[in-house]
């Protein structure tokens, strides 16, 4: 089923790109238009084009004060002691704020486990030197193998960081504009700020804020709306 939503998307996509993007994603489906929630009350268009300027200004994607998410998919992930328990296959986020949740790890098939999921807080886990640490050792894992075997999915207010960073960003009309291609955080933290947006009018990227923006799910994929006003300042930045 998610093979089928991802070749949907790239269809989307790519429709966009040789149209000038000028198209609807729900025509190209051949669905109803998409439905869309309430904009958010609280945004406010200054401060959110100052810190699309603020983070243009310091470049973030060649800057290493700033963690980019396609680059923590296949990180080792690393018990107390270093001892490797596999690499971090994927991480879920909570949507509204960005924050760690779990962290998916593809394990090196430890007792024939093929994954299994660590909770940020409950196993502490910390960042350094781009590998991720938990502060457990290799045998108490291996001996309650089934406590890490949950799936965290499920769960509505989590998304995956993966999915995130090719999720389609559409205007309250329903109209696609751009893409997700990747996700920034301060070094070392444990959480995404910023998503870059590639902007497929002007094939150009821009960082937007996480808090500013409308981050939903359809069919188990997230999905980010932008308003019109905010639109109008990303392309400025475009240009």
């Amino acid at each position: 089923m998610r093979r089928k939503t991802y070749s949907v998307l790239l269809v989307v996509l790519y429709a966009l790109l040789f149209s000038g993007g000028d198209v609807r994603a729900d025509e190209l489906l051949g669905r109803d238009p998409i439905e869309v929630p309430a904009q958010r009350n609280s945004i406010d268009m200054k401060n959110f084009a100052s810190q699309i300027l603020g983070m243009q200004k310091t470049d973030p994607i060649q800057n290493p004060e700033w963690l980019r998410g396609t680059k923590i998919l296949g990180w080792r992930f690393l018990d107390k002691n270093h001892q490797a328990l596999g690499k971090v296959g994927d991480v879920f986020l909570n949507k509204d704020n960005g924050e760690f949740i779990w962290v998916k790890v593809d394990t090196d098939r430890l007792n024939f486990i093929t994954f299994m999921a660590f909770d940020r807080l409950t196993h502490n886990i910390k960042i350094e030197d781009q590998v991720m640490f938990c502060d457990l050792d290799k045998k108490q894992i291996l001996k309650n193998a089934e406590i890490f075997k949950n799936s965290p999915a499920t769960q509505p207010d989590i998304i995956s960081l993966a999915d995130l960073l090719r999720a389609p960003v559409y205007l309250p009309s329903g109209l696609l504009i751009g893409n997700v291609t990747e996700t920034l955080g301060p070094n070392k933290t444990t959480q995404v700020d910023y998503l870059v947006v590639m902007v497929h009018e002007d094939r150009k990227t821009v960082p937007i804020p996480l808090s500013q923006i409308i981050l939903r799910t359809q069919d188990s994929m997230p999905i980010l709306e932008i308003t019109e006003d905010q639109y109008k300042i990303m392309r400025e930045f475009t240009k």
